[in-house]
């Protein structure tokens, strides 16, 4: 639990994203994915992230008189582990969904706050469907929307893309009343 606390500080999550997939960054090439993020800022969540075991040095290499050093995700950093969800207590699960929350709270907050915004050109989207699936259609989908995601993640940051969080949640409806169709 104490490992997945220090991430969901707004900073480190974005670098934990950054870093997803495999992918191997410097510091400078994390702060294209972190635009606005001050330097010192992120040079410090880097830090803590390392110190914390969660982030680690693919190599060093010499630059002009320093050192460069290029960073990766921990093992088992990217998701939580099944074993690991399971025993967390209910507050520490709600802990955690609350301050997943409002992380997307403050990033919806970031963008209304930009100037020259147009949520329809900029994509603003958030919705909740119903969807009624056996556990076998439940995951077959799953796989299907991680396979897209995998896909996309891979891109790379340049002028021509802009950043666009996307936030998925799924709470299933368990009991007698979950098919009632109200």
């Amino acid at each position: 639990m104490k490992n997945w606390k220090k991430i969901l500080h707004p900073v480190r999550f974005e670098i934990i994203q950054a870093l997803a997939g495999g992918k191997y960054l410097t510091a400078s090439q994390l702060a294209e994915y972190l635009p606005k993020t001050p330097h010192a800022t992120l040079y410090r969540h880097i830090k803590y992230l390392y110190q914390a075991g969660m982030l680690v040095i693919q190599e060093e290499n010499q630059k002009r008189g320093t050192v460069e050093r290029v960073y990766s995700l921990a093992p088992n950093t990217e998701s939580i582990s099944p074993e690991h969800f399971e025993k967390l207590s209910k507050e520490e699960h709600l802990e955690l969904f609350t301050q997943f929350i409002s992380n997307t709270i403050l990033d919806y907050g970031n963008y209304l706050e930009q100037g020259n915004i147009n949520l329809v050109e900029d994509g603003i989207s958030f919705r909740q469907a119903n969807m009624y699936l056996s556990d076998q259609e439940f995951l077959e989908m799953i796989k299907e929307l991680k396979n897209v995601y995998q896909k996309y993640q891979q891109l790379e940051p340049d002028n021509d893309r802009i950043k666009r969080k996307f936030t998925t949640i799924i709470i299933p409806e368990k009991g007698n009343d979950a098919n009632d169709g109200d």
